[in-house]
């Protein structure tokens, strides 16, 4: 049983091993204003099109 993890209204899932989604820790810290600007995706599609 995995316990429900919620990050600033963002649902954070598991996978079957019990891994998080890193998809989902990124988007709980952009909405938490703890991403840096680097780390924005916005500029991380920017740069991986280069």
């Amino acid at each position: 049983m995995s316990k429900l993890v919620v990050i600033e209204n963002t649902i954070v899932r598991q996978d079957s091993f019990g891994r998080y989604c890193l998809n989902d820790l990124h988007r709980a810290a952009v909405a938490q204003g703890k991403a840096t600007e680097s780390q924005r995706q916005s500029k991380v599609r920017a740069f991986l099109r280069k």
